[in-house]
């Protein structure tokens, strides 16, 4: 099993999810007081994803523990964090972390990887106008981001306006 750790609950769902579609038995925790139950439970999980920026106590001091515990020391870590420096991924490894991933992920699904990064800047020459196209809060169980796919294909639009950062997942089946 993998024990994700994250404090983003809306992350822990779509880790669940795209790791569970893959085959692995997911556990998740998202404060010192799920990581201690799931990490008493039987058996250990084979691996653990570790944020390092936790409400109630550092990532990195979880692993500082985890590698102390004689049960756990041994279970793989990889570190995830949005905020990636040299500094703390040098830090994470000194300290026994097995890898270290950042935030945003990039997914692959029926054969094509998520877009991460992308950017374009606006012409440096005076224009008339300009086309957003503008996105918030999106649902998964509608239709696999599609609004996003729809405004890929647009030419008349120059930039997309994300403002919204989480992306729902709802239960339809009920």
């Amino acid at each position: 099993s993998v024990l994700c750790i994250d404090d983003d609950t809306e992350l822990l769902k779509i880790l669940a999810r795209k790791l569970s579609l893959d085959g692995y038995a997911i556990r998740t925790a998202f404060n010192r007081q799920t990581i201690v139950a799931e990490l008493q439970k039987r058996p250990p999980p084979h691996l653990i994803l570790l944020e390092v920026v936790l409400p109630d106590i550092s990532g990195f001091d979880l692993l500082q523990k985890l590698r102390q515990h004689p049960r756990l020391c041994s279970i793989p870590v990889i570190m995830l964090t949005g905020h990636v420096t040299p500094e703390s991924v040098l830090h994470g490894m000194a300290n026994g972390a097995d890898g270290y991933v950042s935030k945003p992920f990039q997914f692959e699904a029926l054969g094509f990887k998520s877009v991460i990064g992308r950017t374009r800047t606006a012409p440096a020459v005076a224009t008339e106008r300009l086309r957003f196209g503008l996105v918030s809060c999106s649902s998964y169980a509608h239709g696999f981001f599609n609004a996003y796919a729809f405004l890929a294909k647009r030419a008349d639009i120059d930039a997309v306006l994300h403002l919204g950062d989480y992306i729902y997942e709802e239960d339809d089946q009920a």
